[in-house]
């Protein structure tokens, strides 16, 4: 198991096979040319598939005492997933920066693929914690946006993006097998 705190949250995942962008020393030279990443990259070897996870926790955020509204991050939200995408391309181009950062990644998840044609599908989750009741169906509209906008970069990449791209709350998230929790 491999635990991370972000966005002041505790996450564990069952392998090792996971990373955060954030701490690769090669991300840290370049985020600055104003580059976004996921929070978590996962690899699911047994299933060749790549998870990309972004957390939002609205519960932290500055104006959490409002209803907190899920649209103010649309625009984040789609650049750190296309970001990533392009970063994970340099990878399998074998970029100077690509194998840099695959150098990196190889180090905390060694079974990551090298190669685009290792993998079978790339899977985004966006992932809100909002402690509204009705949290599920207030982000469907945003789910349908963030579809349609990230549609052509998908597929360039083969992501069925009808069903690869997802718009949690935190407790749906939860019952779908993702684990984290509220630090002690």
């Amino acid at each position: 198991m491999k635990t991370f705190q972000e966005s002041d949250l505790i996450w564990v995942f069952p392998d090792n096979e996971c990373f955060q962008m954030a701490d690769l020393s090669t991300y840290i030279k370049i985020k600055g040319h104003k580059l976004k990443e996921m929070d978590f990259t996962w690899w699911i070897s047994q299933d060749n598939q790549i998870n990309l996870i972004e957390l939002k926790n609205f519960t932290k955020h500055p104006k959490a005492k409002e209803a907190p509204n899920p649209h103010t991050f649309f625009n984040d939200f789609i650049t750190k997933a296309t970001d990533h995408l392009l970063m994970l391309n340099a990878i399998w181009l074998k970029t100077d920066i690509g194998n840099s950062l695959l150098n990196d990644i190889v180090s905390c998840c060694p079974q990551f693929p090298n190669e685009i044609a290792k993998i079978k599908r790339i899977k985004f989750y966006f992932i809100v914690k909002d402690d509204s009741t009705d949290a599920a169906i207030k982000h469907q509209p945003l789910q349908d946006e963030i579809l349609k906008e990230l549609r052509g970069r998908m597929q360039l990449f083969g992501v069925d993006y009808l069903r690869d791209i997802y718009l949690l709350d935190h407790q749906t998230a939860n019952q779908q097998g993702f684990s984290f929790s509220e630090p002690n």
